[in-house]
C-alpha cells in the first residue's frame, strides 16, 4: 500500500510507505554514522543496491560532522543523486540530538538547494540503530524540512519514506498540523 498526502505547501511535503530505493526522484537522503559506515536498514539496503562505486565516493568524504549532509552520484538506483548525512544518537534529549538532527534535514535541503535538485526523497533517518523515538522524529523531520524548503526553490517535492503504517501516520499528522498551524498564522 502507498499513500500520499499533500500540503499546503503547493503540495512539495508528502508522506509515503514506499522503499526510498526505488522511488523516482532526483535524490535519496540516507543517515550514516560520522566515521562512515553504519549498519541501519537504508544505508545498507542503498549501498547494497548501488554497489562498490558508492561506498569509494563515501570514503572520500572521511570524517563528516554530525548534521551536516554531502551528495554523492547515485550509481545504479532509480534516483541520480544520494545524499548523506550523519546522524546524532538519541541519549535522551539532553544533549542537542534534537538540533543535530534538524541539522541533518536542513543541511539536505541546502545541499539540494545548491544542486538546483527538483524532487527529495528522505526516509526515517536517525530512528534504527540511532534510538531517536519515530514521533519525534517525524516531527523534527517535517518542521525543519519546511523552514529550509524556503532556501531550495528548486525543490518541488520532498517525500518523506515511512517504513511502517504507524511512521506513516506520525508523519502526515505533523504535516496536518503544521499545515493548521501556517494557515492560522498566515505564513505561505
Amino acid at each position: 500500500m502507498i499513500r500520499f498526502h499533500s500540503t499546503g505547501f503547493q503540495g512539495r511535503l508528502k508522506a509515503v510507505f514506499e522503499d526510498v530505493r526505488s522511488l523516482m526522484v532526483d535524490a535519496v537522503v540516507i543517515g550514516r554514522h560520522e566515521d562512515f559506515g553504519s549498519g541501519n536498514r537504508a544505508y545498507e539496503a542503498v549501498h547494497g543496491m548501488a554497489g562498490d562505486r558508492l561506498r569509494a565516493a563515501c570514503r572520500r568524504f572521511g570524517r563528516m560532522p554530525r548534521g551536516q549532509a554531502r551528495m554523492t552520484p547515485a550509481f545504479g538506483l532509480t534516483s541520480r543523486f544520494v545524499l548523506h548525512t550523519a546522524c546524532p544518537v538519541w541519549r535522551g534529549g539532553g544533549r542537542g540530538e534534537k538540533d543535530l538532527l534538524a541539522g541533518c534535514y536542513a543541511s539536505s535541503i541546502e545541499v539540494a538547494g545548491k544542486a538546483k535538485l527538483r524532487s527529495l526523497g528522505i526516509p526515517e533517518i536517525a530512528t534504527g540503530i540511532y534510538s531517536f523515538p519515530p514521533e519525534q522524529t517525524a516531527r523534527i523531520a517535517v518542521r525543519a524540512v519546511a523552514s529550509a524548503i524556503a532556501t531550495a526553490p528548486s525543490l518541488k517535492e520532498v517525500l518523506f519514506c515511512c517504513y511502517s503504517i504507524t511512521a506513516l501516520r506520525f508523519y502526515e499528522a505533523e504535516i496536518l498540523e503544521l499545515e493548521r498551524e501556517w494557515g492560522r498564522s498566515g505564513q505561505r
